[in-house]
């Protein structure tokens, strides 16, 4: 007979936090983001400074329009792709080299396992066919 300090409550659900992945993965990405975008910025000042004077003269704007008359040439499949794209959050650092980690390990358990059925087979095919 159990004794009644022995026996274990069950495990109650946890409570989800009411989000959805996209919205827990936007939450990441914006807290994430702004110093990238910084980062990003200070890297490219120089393009930045050169675009917001070339912009800002009345052929850049004329170009600007230009190109906003014409974006009916551009297929809606690369603006979609462009806003999709967009959207992806893409995994850090530390994630990148777990998963190459991972495809690495796959990769060599992979070649182990074909190079030694390849010579199964090679002795199968000398002793049966050969003899």
């Amino acid at each position: 007979m159990a004794r009644l300090g022995s026996i274990k409550p069950p495990k109650l659900p946890q409570k989800s936090s009411g989000l959805t992945v996209r919205e827990r993965a936007q939450k990441a990405q914006a807290e994430t983001k702004p110093r990238r975008i910084r980062r990003a910025a200070h890297k490219l000042s120089w393009l930045l400074r050169f675009a917001k004077k070339l912009f800002n003269n009345k052929a850049g704007r004329l170009i600007t329009r230009l190109f906003r008359k014409l974006g009916w040439l551009v297929p809606s499949y690369f603006k979609k792709s462009w806003v999709e794209l967009k959207m992806v959050t893409w995994p850090g650092r530390r994630e990148t080299w777990r998963l190459v980690g991972a495809v690495f390990i796959f990769t060599i358990i992979f070649g182990v396992l074909v190079a030694a059925f390849d010579k199964v087979l090679d002795i199968v095919f000398r002793e049966v066919v050969l003899k």
